[in-house]
């Protein structure tokens, strides 16, 4: 987790949170080598980035405007014909842009602070797209001079598809640098400050953690402006986009009320932290409901198109795969044989979809006799706490050819095997074994709502290096949220985790 400070990039200073012990009760900073005292406000210089805030409306007003003259000028027989002026034909495509910048801003496009995403900041600009052409077209039915038919659906399939998904990529693009990152200040107590910290470490890229206010575990009624008046002057000295809130505020004893009107004169957006961190963005929304603003939260669908694609295209990359990789896996069972004597594969029964067991296949990387002598194997000393999980870097029963196979994640090759026969696919969570799930509790239990997989987030960001908590947290985020976008990214990352080769063994 970074926390910046400073100036240019050259002058910034780097702040390293310190969880302290397992209950997250310690929080400290570290700036410059010198730890300081809890409740520290780091305080930033104002920033200025109104040039990158300037420059995604000009560029959607480019794109949509060459766009309209595109098209303008694809169909100008046909805006002739429609009795447009020429003046219409000149200023037209000038005028959509206007249009489209103006409405854009009016759904808050550009709004600091509002969605976050390629996809949904795309979802916003095709609205406005279709939006305008509608307009188009009832201007065209009540006789104005603007040519509509294929003219209109033409441009507004261009306005949406490519001057949509170019003024997203942009706007997502820019959110990742410096100017276009939101400055957080964390709220709360050391404990949920510390939770909150940890989540934003794997999490967004595109918040930088400016300050923090650590408030007592509750909040006396006598102290509660003292306490709103600490959190408005760190959130105005550090030039803060929004303040989290990120202990249950019925708890602190300070109402949430207060502190948006406190801040209503820095800008800044109120944000209260849910709980509700695995669930993507489409699937919660606030609602109104009999005088409560309370936060919905959708149930996962079943099933989805993206899903659908997205298993089809895993089990035609697994097919081909397992046909090109036959000599590579000759070659393995000839070296596994060359050692010991024994099976090549590795048959194990795995729990996957809702429950169901099936065997697992795997290149066999131990003794023989690996079952009979488990009473040999110690845990490792300050390894993290893998809960029902088994795992040693030192494990005597491994082979000389199995340790090369785990290093490099070669023995989970006959996986594919499984993947064609529709036990497993290449990305999901991990196949856990039946004593494992013999010790899931409800929570844990998440993990068998999707099909296991070859590879998965638990997999691209540490697999055996990262504890139980750590590893169950992911796996349910997969769980609801996976979709094609999120497949696809893990199998991307994939071949780095595999050859960076942390957490194998």
């Amino acid at each position: 987790m970074t926390i910046v400070s400073g100036g240019g990039r050259r002058s910034r200073r780097r702040l390293r949170v310190l969880r302290g012990d397992r209950r997250g009760s310690a929080l400290s900073f570290v700036v410059d080598g010198v730890t300081q005292p809890r409740g520290v406000h780091v305080v930033a210089p104002a920033r200025d980035d109104r040039v990158v805030r300037a420059a995604v409306p000009l560029f959607d007003l480019v794109i949509q405007a060459s766009l309209a003259f595109l098209v303008t000028a694809l169909f100008r027989d046909t805006a002739h014909g429609a009795g447009a002026p020429a003046a219409l034909i000149a200023w037209g495509p000038l005028c959509f842009g206007a249009a489209w910048l103006i409405a854009s801003a009016c759904c808050g496009v550009f709004r600091p602070g509002g969605s976050h995403g390629w996809g949904a900041q795309w979802k916003v600009r095709a609205r406005v797209s279709g939006a305008l052409f509608l307009a188009i077209a009832v201007a065209g039915l009540v006789g104005a001079w603007v040519p509509t038919g294929w003219f209109g659906v033409t441009l507004a399939a261009l306005s949406a598809v490519v001057g949509g998904a170019a003024g997203a990529g942009l706007q997502h693009a820019l959110a990742g640098r410096p100017g276009g990152r939101e400055r957080a200040v964390l709220i709360g107590t050391a404990r949920s400050i510390a939770r909150a910290a940890e989540r934003l470490d794997v999490g967004r890229r595109d918040v930088d953690v400016v300050g923090t206010v650590e408030l007592p575990e509750r909040v006396s009624a006598a102290d509660v402006q003292a306490h709103e008046a600490r959190v408005l002057a760190t959130a105005s000295a550090v030039d803060a986009d929004v303040v989290v809130l990120t202990t249950d505020p019925a708890e602190l004893g300070i109402p949430v009320i207060h502190l948006v009107w406190a801040l209503e004169s820095t800008g800044a957006q109120v944000l209260i932290d849910t709980g509700l961190n695995s669930l993507r963005a489409n699937r919660v929304a606030l609602r109104w409901m009999g005088g409560l603003v309370t936060v919905a939260a959708r149930p996962r669908p079943a099933r989805t198109l993206g899903t659908v694609l997205s298993a089809a295209l895993q089990w035609s990359i697994a097919t081909v795969g397992l046909v090109v990789i036959a000599p590579l896996m000759a070659v393995v069972a000839v070296a596994i044989k060359s050692e010991s004597r024994g099976p090549v594969f590795f048959v194990q029964r795995r729990v996957g979809l809702a429950g169901r067991s099936f065997p697992m296949i795997k290149f066999r990387t131990m003794l023989p006799n690996a079952d009979s002598i488990v009473h040999l194997v110690a845990q490792d000393d300050g390894a993290p706490d893998r809960g029902p999980m088994f795992k040693s870097k030192a494990d005597p029963r491994i082979t000389r050819v199995g340790r090369i196979l785990r290093r490099t994640s070669l023995d989970e090759l006959p996986q594919l095997i499984n993947v064609v026969l529709g036990h497993m696919l290449l990305v999901g969570p991990r196949p856990a074994l039946d004593r494992e799930v013999c010790r899931y509790d409800g929570y844990e239990r998440r993990r068998l709502h999707a099909r296991p997989g070859l590879t998965g987030l638990w997999q691209v960001s540490g697999r055996s290096d990262l504890d139980w908590k750590r590893s169950v947290e992911l796996d349910q985020t997969y769980v609801d949220g996976r979709t094609l976008a999120l497949d696809l990214a893990i199998l991307a990352k994939t071949p780095g985790a595999v050859l960076a080769g942390r957490g194998a063994y």
